[in-house]
């Protein structure tokens, strides 16, 4: 519970009830070194006038100004020294009531930024670069840090000792390349309780640099339009590079200025004519060097004159506009045309004036006479600039005309002549007139000048081959720069003819059917024109088509239909046939089976043979399921592949043969059923070995035509047989192998 303080004021006693209070801001004072601070001592709850007074505790002498206004005391440290550092206390007396109130300041110093040395020239890749930063005067220095940071990361630190005058922090690395451009931060902490973090902490960065060659090198003159005779032009010279490079500018090779170590270079002059010349920018510094250039024409007077378009390309009949524009001319220039080419000098009367430095040249109903060189002439306080247009008439207003001389549809083989005309060319000398086929060029032809539109042809002679030949004939009108004003093509399709090709004649599924099968024969030729194919049965028509590539018949199978089929196909220009032979055998119930039997062995030209020599082995045999033969040598089991298969059995042949190739050769004739062998013996002699008495080549020839004979006489009963539908065959087991005397090889 308050008591009541009561006080005699004026002569009159004052009771009032509450608790003296007393504050000091700030409470914990932080003042920086050589500036201005300032304590406020405040009391509240006193009824009388206080009385306060500031003391340092240690009776320290107090070193500021006090300025007391009612209940306020302002303590004024101007400047702020260290001797001002330490507790203070603000003691207030309000009548009989005493109270204190304590603060403390601490001083500070921390003037500057850290400075960073080791920056300033790009470091070279790979090789180790230190950096060092320091802060001086700071205080207290024990309570800074300074960090080396990266990206936000530190990277390496100090920190302060006691009474230190400075603090320096190294951080070395070797740069890479892709570091060129990042920066590096020096920051520096002062680490005070209560020190607001804008006044306690201090940064520096510093961008790292890779020694680089000079880059973006330019030159550039002020004024940047047109330079003029008598008034001043100012090069300027710029370029970037690590370490800065040395900059010179010269003009036509001879040396104006140079710079070392600078980002750029001015130099200014008072243009006269004869600085109308090549400027040139050179840059260099240990790692490369670059150049900027740029040709300056100084001009005497600033009238021009321009006329558009410079190049104007029209055709016959149609009509050019060319303006012509005059500036730089305080009055109103004089403009004029004449036609300088291929008259040279004549004045042109038809042009109009629409504005004050504006003439127009309008060119109507152009004609082949009308090209040529015009040109403006602007005059303008007796100066005078002339500019002009080539305006160049062309012609081709129609697509080529192609007519083959003996039409489009030729025989294969000959050679034909087919024309190209373009009518109301010009100029003819630009015109290249070409022949193709498909992307292959055949023929290009170019013309003699002429003074006005005249018609052109080219004439190609083709040798026709078979098949439908697309050609073409392309007009193509260039300009005097080569480009292609405009082309017109034409195209035709020849039609090559040429007589029936490839004939040929299938059946499916084979030329082999059961008997009530059903069996398709299909008759194909290729000619120009599509051939008449006639499919025809041991001489008799069955049926004809005309005009097609194929034809096709169908028949259900009978043993009758077992003949020869022969398709023909023919045109104008010929004809062509083949035969194949369809064999129709009896449909049975039950299958007659058998081993192996009857099988033949046909060695031509002869068992005994000389090197180089082709030897055919013809091997049939007889049994159901057919037989599989199988050719072998005997002395490594090497076996041989077959050459063909047909109706009369298989073909094996040895191309070349050599001595090596001699010996004993074995046929395996097999199925399910069993199987047979068959031997023979293979004699090459090499090249100058004796040769076998006539006797004996009469007798081998005489062999050789028996077996032939007995071939021919088995395939024939062959043949029959199976015309008949069946084999007969006596039913037997599999048997061992046959060794017995054949025509032609038994051993």
């Amino acid at each position: 519970m308050l008591g009541l303080v009561c006080v005699i004021f004026s002569g009159a006693l004052v009771c009032l009830a509450g608790a003296l209070r007393v504050d000091v801001s700030p409470a914990r004072a932080h003042f920086e070194l050589g500036r201005r601070g300032q304590l406020s001592c405040s009391v509240d709850e006193c009824p009388v006038p206080p009385t306060i007074r500031w003391t340092p505790p240690d009776d320290r002498p107090l070193r500021g100004r006090v300025q007391t206004l009612d209940r306020v005391s302002l303590l004024t440290l101007d400047p702020v020294k260290r001797e001002h550092e330490g507790p203070l206390v603000c003691q207030v007396a309000c009548g009989d009531q005493r109270k204190n109130a304590k603060t403390s300041v601490g001083v500070y110093a921390f003037p500057s930024d850290p400075a960073v040395a080791g920056g300033d020239d790009p470091a070279r890749e790979g090789e180790e670069t230190t950096l060092t930063c320091t802060v001086r005067d700071v205080y207290p220095a024990e309570m800074l840090t300074l960090d080396w940071l990266r990206g936000g990361r530190v990277l390496s630190g100090v920190v302060g000792e006691a009474g230190a005058r400075f603090l320096r922090a190294n951080y070395s690395w070797a740069p890479r390349r892709e570091e060129s451009g990042q920066n590096l931060t020096c920051r520096a902490t002062l680490r005070l309780p209560g020190l607001a973090p804008e006044r306690g902490v201090r940064e520096s960065r510093v961008q790292i640099g890779v020694a680089a060659p000079p880059t973006n090198t330019t030159l550039s003159l002020l004024p940047a339009q047109e330079v003029v005779e008598g008034r001043h032009v100012t090069f300027t010279c710029r370029s970037e590079g690590k370490p800065s490079p040395r900059l010179t500018l010269s003009r036509d090779g001879t040396e104006l200025a140079s710079s070392d170590s600078a980002p750029s270079l001015s130099h200014s002059l008072v243009a006269r004519r004869r600085d109308s010349a090549r400027y040139r920018c050179d840059a260099a510094n240990a790692f490369g060097s670059q150049h900027a250039e740029r040709h300056v024409a100084v001009a005497a007077h600033p009238l021009r004159v321009e006329v558009s378009p410079q190049v104007a390309p029209a055709s016959v009949s149609s009509q050019v506009l060319l303006t012509c524009t005059s500036s730089g001319c305080p009055t109103s220039a004089a403009l004029a045309w004449t036609r300088t080419e291929p008259e040279g000098g004549v004045p042109v009367t038809d042009a109009v004036r629409v504005a004050a430095s504006e003439s127009r040249l309008l060119l109507r109903d152009l004609r082949a006479r009308d090209r040529g060189r015009y040109e403006c002439r602007a005059t303008c306080d007796n100066v005078t600039r002339t500019d002009g247009a080539t305006v160049h008439v062309y012609s081709l207003p129609s697509d080529p005309i192609v007519e083959a001389e003996d039409g489009v549809a030729v025989p294969a083989g000959r050679e034909i002549r087919i024309r190209c005309d373009v009518r109301d060319v010009f100029p003819a000398e630009r015109l290249r007139l070409s022949w193709s086929s498909g992307n292959v060029s055949l023929l290009v032809r170019t013309f003699s000048p002429s003074p006005s539109p005249r018609n052109v042809s080219a004439v190609l002679r083709h040798l026709a081959r078979a098949g439908r030949e697309p050609l073409s004939c392309e007009a193509r009108l260039l300009t005097e720069a080569g480009v292609v004003w405009r082309s017109r093509k034409s195209s035709l399709l020849l039609e090559v003819h040429y007589p029936p090709r490839s004939t040929s004649v299938s059946a499916s599924p084979a030329r082999e059917v059961a008997e009530g099968q059903r069996v398709t024969l299909t008759c194909r030729s290729d000619a120009a024109p599509p051939p008449t194919l006639v499919l025809r049965r041991e001489g008799a028509e069955l049926r004809r088509s005309a005009a097609v590539s194929s034809l096709s018949y169908s028949l259900t199978a009978r043993l009758r239909d077992s003949a020869h089929y022969l398709c023909n196909a023919s045109n104008e220009l010929g004809s062509q046939e083949v035969t194949s032979r369809i064999v129709v055998t009896a449909h049975t119930k039950i299958m007659a089976v058998a081993p192996p039997r009857n099988t033949t062995v046909l060695v031509l030209p002869s068992r005994k043979v000389r090197a180089g020599q082709n030897v055919t082995v013809r091997c049939r045999s007889l049994g159901f399921p057919p037989p599989e033969v199988v050719l072998t040598r005997a002395s490594d089991g090497t076996e041989l592949p077959s050459a063909a298969a047909d109706d009369d059995g298989v073909v094996f042949r040895l191309v070349g043969v050599s001595a090596r190739d001699s010996g004993l050769y074995r046929v395996n004739a097999s199925n399910a059923l069993g199987y047979q062998l068959r031997n023979f013996r293979l004699s090459v002699a090499e090249p100058g070995a004796e040769t076998p008495p006539p006797a004996v080549l009469v007798a081998a020839v005489v062999g050789a035509l028996a077996l032939v004979g007995a071939a021919l006489l088995l395939s024939e009963w062959l043949r029959r047989s199976k015309k008949k539908g069946f084999y007969q065959l006596a039913p037997s087991a599999p048997t061992a192998p046959e060794h017995h005397a054949m025509s032609a090889s038994a051993t």
